[in-house]
């Protein structure tokens, strides 16, 4: 929790209950409702992803706030929770070789954004166009490039921020795209490393087990060049 000030615990029990009676049903709504469109669409379908969705729970909103809460730089009231928390909605794609990634990515910028009354938009200036916010960019090689935080030296993950327009709260969800292998790794180096333990053995453990994890990535998408080399030679 921040050292020189905090919200009073009425005015967070106020904020968390607001967020349980009202926008959480509504987060759980426009989060749903993205997936079925990413459900719906066929070039997705064909890469067989697995699409998990979750929604910030109230005890996981009061450990953010209270962790971040600074009113210089991270005020927080009942009417600015959903512009200041982007990610009380969560989707993630998860795709079995990393070439798919920019498949994704390609598939989500399509998206039909009056149709489906969602968007992508950038947080400085709301116009309706594609950012990928706080994560590491794919390029055409796929190739990543390792941008490393603080607290997580090893994390590879492409995100989208996703916002209701018609939605009077700007209700928004995050929609974040990674290979089966990170999400093996990072699933437990969250709860491990991230949320848990400063033990720096299994912080030491757990980065080189993500610095393998990179390489089979690699390895695969090696394979996989091959085997696209070999059956366009037999085809010729």
């Amino acid at each position: 929790m921040n050292t020189n000030t905090s919200l009073n615990p009425k005015e967070l029990n106020e904020i968390l209950d607001y967020y349980d009676e009202i926008i959480k049903k509504r987060v759980t709504t426009f989060t749903n409702r993205v997936k079925e469109y990413l459900l719906s669409n066929e070039e997705l379908e064909a890469l067989m992803p697995l699409i998990k969705v979750r929604i910030k729970s109230r005890e996981s909103l009061k450990r953010k706030i209270e962790s971040k809460y600074d009113p210089d730089d991270f005020l927080i009231t009942k009417a600015s929770l959903t512009q200041t928390i982007e990610d009380l909605g969560g989707i993630r794609v998860i795709v079995y070789k990393r070439p798919d990634i920019q498949k994704v990515i390609n598939i989500v910028k399509a998206m039909d954004i009056t149709r489906n009354a969602s968007s992508i938009y950038s947080i400085k200036d709301e116009k309706p166009y594609y950012i990928f916010n706080k994560s590491y960019e794919w390029g055409e090689d796929f190739a990543y490039s390792l941008r490393q935080f603080d607290k997580r030296k090893v994390y590879r993950s492409t995100h989208f921020i996703l916002m209701d327009r018609l939605s009077v709260d700007r209700i928004r969800c995050e929609l974040q795209i990674r290979t089966i292998f990170d999400e093996a790794v990072f699933e437990n180096y969250h709860k491990l490393v991230y949320k848990g333990s400063n033990n720096k053995y299994i912080t030491t453990i757990m980065n080189n087990i993500a610095e393998e994890c990179q390489l089979i990535d690699d390895l695969i998408t090696q394979c996989y060049y091959w085997y696209s080399e070999d059956k366009s030679n037999l085809s010729d």
